[in-house]
């Protein structure tokens, strides 16, 4: 079974888990969830695109479909859905997030083998019992 890597734990002295905090109105979030894909500004703050997707739909955000900034790389214009008035666009919005922290001297050996099998086996030995 390989080994599997650990996400680290941030602690503060308290010993429980950091959280980066960050609030934007719903007109800020709308704004650019239109402007750039939401896996990127996902990014941003440390969270996941689906975990951004839920929380402009717990705030009534609507976000752009599947294939919109395919279609907007092509070329053409799409119109944005319009943000609806209730609540006001004014209502704070926080997005909360554990920061992952990257450990940059980590040999590329070790992550290999974290991430990979140590063995591959081919179609080939899979089906005829011979390895080559």
């Amino acid at each position: 079974m390989p080994i599997m890597a650990r996400r680290p734990i941030l602690k503060t002295q308290g010993g429980t888990r950091m959280t980066v905090k960050t609030t934007l109105t719903r007109q800020e979030l709308y704004d650019r969830v239109w402007q750039t894909p939401m896996v990127k500004i996902a990014a941003e703050y440390g969270i996941s695109g689906r975990g951004l997707a839920k929380l402009c739909e717990r705030h009534g955000i609507p976000v752009p479909g599947r294939g919109h900034w395919a279609i907007k790389k092509a070329g053409y214009e799409v119109e944005p859905d319009p943000l609806p008035a209730d609540p006001s666009p004014d209502t704070p919005v926080q997005v909360s997030a554990i920061p992952i922290v990257r450990r940059k001297n980590i040999p590329t050996s070790l992550l290999r083998s974290a991430t990979r099998p140590s063995t591959r086996l081919s179609s080939r030995t899979i089906y005829t019992g011979r390895i080559g």
